[in-house]
């Protein structure tokens, strides 16, 4: 599924493929380019999801404007939910739980709730509880990636960068001139779902 040049404008749960999801919404394979806005649990593809919905091989292109619980791909995930081969480019704007991929995720090991092989090149800001990938932050991350001088932000989560690496605006050093069988030993989970590309971040497969 893809949407372009999307205009979206509520107030909570906001998003521009799902505004709000109970018990295993999954959203795979997709994509929003545009404008989303709103106050609360504001997310580029998804408003919020409790116990359960995940984002898999998606992505966001665009602005995300909201208050609190603001991210590139999810305003809020609370429980068992997974952010798993994706990422967010863009701008995004918030006062109180800001990140680059997800607002607020309240998951961790007693719900099972996880970050993995996504990346976030976003600007971001905001004011408190703010990351580079995840705002608040109760989720296992692993092999996931922010540009830290895109974002502004030096912190993956509101107070630290474990499971997470930082890039920088030489993205060469990371991705460029290396081919998938140098990003074999490196980044193995690029080969499955990823395209690596020259002097840029690499795209989700589906996307050639």
């Amino acid at each position: 599924m893809g949407l372009i040049n999307v205009l979206i404008r509520g107030e909570t749960n906001v998003g521009s493929i799902v505004g709000q999801s109970n018990f295993g919404c999954f959203v795979t394979n997709s994509f929003s380019k545009g404008d989303v806005n709103g106050f609360n649990n504001v997310g580029g593809l998804m408003g919020s999801s409790y116990n359960g919905g995940s984002i898999i091989n998606s992505y966001f292109m665009g602005d995300v404007n909201g208050s609190s619980s603001v991210g590139g791909i999810a305003g809020e995930l609370y429980g068992s939910g997974d952010i798993i081969s994706s990422y967010s480019v863009g701008d995004i704007f918030g006062s109180d739980f800001v990140g680059g991929l997800v607002g607020y995720f309240n998951g961790g090991a007693v719900f099972g709730g996880s970050v993995s092989n996504s990346f976030s090149t976003s600007k971001i800001i905001g004011s408190g509880n703010v990351g580079g990938l995840i705002g608040y932050d109760g989720s296992s991350i692993s092999s996931s990636y922010w540009d830290t001088v895109l974002s502004g932000q030096t912190n993956c989560y509101y107070d630290g960068t474990e499971g997470c690496t930082s890039t920088n605006d030489d993205v060469s050093a990371y991705y460029g001139d290396r081919g998938v069988a140098k990003l074999t030993s490196e980044y193995s989970w690029i080969v499955n779902n990823w395209v690596a590309r020259d002097n840029n971040y690499p795209i989700l497969a589906w996307q050639q």
